[in-house]
């Protein structure tokens, strides 16, 4: 039986003979995404389907066949109170919400975890380790100005790569160089914490209330330039998503068009790539 530690001192047991094969990942994230959909709808909150989970419900109808996560987005205004509705309702028997604000993780976004099991994945602190999850992003309200927009979602890219960069072990990265400047830029950054970071953000965050703003962004998400369109194509329809329908945004073409492209041209084989996370039962 092998041991971590994670979310701080606590300590955590799993079997490494128990590991999650992919499919079965993919049935715990969607029944995850079944609870979360069923507590906005519940509770009149706002959400939809989103990144390679919207691609998917459009090209495949459910998963990408080679994809192992699930993303949703919501409004600012309902993921605020998403996340003040969770600290005292549960979504399902064993599920948590994590975010920063409950010292849970540092991402600058929520995620919903299976707590029966843990994940493990590539360059993360191990402090940083969770269980199989789905990711729920904030949809927030940009400046109607291109510049002052363009100028919003740069300073927010940056932040969120510092962000990510201190979350990572300092001699990990995908390549030489790639290690060599993570270990300048946290030289550089030291005095900054994560705190800090998050401070930065949501300052940001703020200046813009989403119900008054004609454009609209998952800004702190790694498709940040792209991933801005006009509200109105927020408004929700429903998609078949596996087995059951979910809320999409209206404009999803043009979402999508302008994230992925020709989206409906499936990418070369070498480019299809899952996110590479191991999962395990815990004890």
């Amino acid at each position: 039986m092998a041991k971590l530690n994670n979310y701080g001192d606590k300590s955590v047991n799993y079997d490494k003979k128990s590991k999650i094969a992919i499919d079965e990942i993919k049935e715990i994230e969607y029944n995850i995404l079944c609870s979360f959909a069923d507590f906005c709808e519940n509770n009149n909150l706002r959400y939809f389907l989103d990144s390679g989970t919207l691609l998917g419900a459009v090209r495949h109808k459910g998963f990408i066949p080679w994809d192992d996560d699930i993303d949703v987005a919501m409004p600012r205004p309902d993921y605020e109170r998403f996340k003040q509705l969770t600290k005292e309702n549960d979504i399902g028997a064993y599920y948590e919400t994590f975010s920063y604000d409950n010292k849970k993780t540092n991402y600058n976004f929520m995620k919903i975890i299976d707590n029966r099991t843990i994940v493990f994945e590539e360059y993360l602190k191990p402090c940083y380790t969770i269980g199989v999850y789905i990711d729920v992003f904030p949809i927030d309200g940009l400046p109607n100005n291109t510049l002052l927009r363009n100028l919003m979602c740069i300073r927010l890219n940056l932040w969120r790569n510092l962000l990510v960069i201190k979350m990572t072990e300092s001699g990990a990265g995908k390549t030489k160089l790639k290690t060599f400047l993570k270990k300048i830029i946290l030289a550089i950054t030291a005095p900054i914490s994560i705190s800090d970071i998050h401070k930065k953000m949501d300052h940001a965050f703020d200046k813009y209330a989403y119900d008054d703003s004609k454009y609209v962004g998952m800004v702190n998400h790694d498709a940040v330039y792209k991933a801005v369109v006009e509200k109105a194509d927020y408004d929700p329809i429903q998609m078949m998503f596996e087995k059951r329908n979910f809320c999409v945004p209206s404009g999803y073409d043009r979402l999508l068009r302008q994230v992925y492209g020709d989206y409906n041209k499936l990418p070369p084989v070498e480019d299809r790539f899952s996110h590479g996370v191991e999962a395990y039962w815990k004890e």
